[in-house]
């Protein structure tokens, strides 16, 4: 399938999204979408790749260099909410929508759907720094901005209530210190994870479309759009300036963990921030318009990129 059908797919699925959103059973389904997709389908797609791929220390550079690049865009996003001259909770929502993006959610769907399990083995290595820098420094930067503290155990106990998490440490374990291969009945139990995990695209469009409110879009709209230079601007280029500088310093980086580190770059700001916000009493409204514009934006650019370039994706 072409890029260029596939974005078409992508936007009649968000488009699904919000006809679902205005019925009177918006909630229940918004529920239902969210259990499985975190608790069935990202685990099942996350397993299911750690038992085809085992894991080597030094495929961990790309969890140093996710949670590099989140560091930078937390700095820009830190000056240019001084240039706009925010109040207090509008720049903290701001800083962590433009720097905090959603490799996890989004991206390990994404990720399978154009690179296979290969793709997404790299893609949940480079989601865990992103993670970090969430329950670390983003989480921590929400709360200096707002009027509810950082609570330790609160961070602590989200951390471990992530269930791709568990499905990442089994899929370790079992992958590569037990020594199981994928053969007879093992592989068809790979098979059948992997076949549910890849419906993980498919609900988390939906839901997106759910949860995406259009309303919002003018309130803050130059608010939103600087957050999105950054967002799908600047840092996407940092990456690329970073995956240069690993080629001068000799430092190996194999094409799929160059493609992986480029589109996570570039994927919208992340759901967890407008949790964030609320939970820190910033200000939701630019949160919510942030993730919202993003979101527009990035799978606008998959349009442009499957027009420019056909079947292919314009990666290294």
């Amino acid at each position: 399938m072409i890029l260029f059908e596939t974005i078409i797919i992508f936007a009649l699925l968000l488009g699904i999204g919000q006809i679902l959103r205005r019925t009177k059973f918006e909630d229940a389904i918004r529920r239902v979408l969210r259990i499985f997709i975190i608790y069935v389908a990202l685990p099942a797609l996350v397993l299911a790749t750690f038992l085809k791929n085992p894991v080597h220390l030094s495929n961990f550079i790309l969890t140093f260099i996710a949670f590099v690049i989140l560091v930078f865009g937390i700095f820009v996003a830190f000056f240019a909410s001084k240039f706009l001259n925010l109040d207090k909770p509008s720049a903290g929502s701001f800083i962590i929508t433009s720097a905090h993006a959603n490799t996890g959610f989004l991206g390990y769907p994404i990720s399978f759907y154009f690179f296979g399990s290969t793709g997404l083995f790299y893609a949940v290595l480079y989601d865990l720094g992103m993670f970090i820098g969430l329950i670390t420094i983003v989480t921590f930067t929400a709360g200096i901005y707002g009027k509810n503290k950082p609570n330790i155990s609160n961070i602590l106990l989200n951390f471990f209530k992530f269930p791709p998490l568990y499905a990442f440490i089994f899929g370790i374990l079992i992958g590569n210190f037990w020594g199981v291969g994928v053969e007879g009945i093992m592989a068809d139990t790979v098979n059948l994870f992997e076949l549910i995990g890849s419906t993980s695209l498919f609900f988390t469009l939906l839901y997106l479309g759910m949860y995406l409110d259009i309303g919002k879009i003018s309130k803050f709209i130059k608010i939103s759009v600087l957050s999105s230079v950054i967002k799908l601007g600047a840092i996407p280029a940092f990456a690329f300036l970073i995956i240069c500088l690993m080629g001068l310093l000799n430092i190996p980086l194999t094409p799929m963990e160059k493609n992986i580190i480029l589109l996570q770059s570039l994927m919208p700001s992340g759901l967890m921030t407008m949790i964030l916000a609320v939970h820190y009493k910033l200000n939701s409204d630019i949160a919510s318009g942030n993730v919202l514009v993003t979101t527009l934006i990035f799978f606008f650019l998959l349009f442009v990129l499957s027009l420019l370039f056909g079947h292919k994706i314009f990666f290294l």
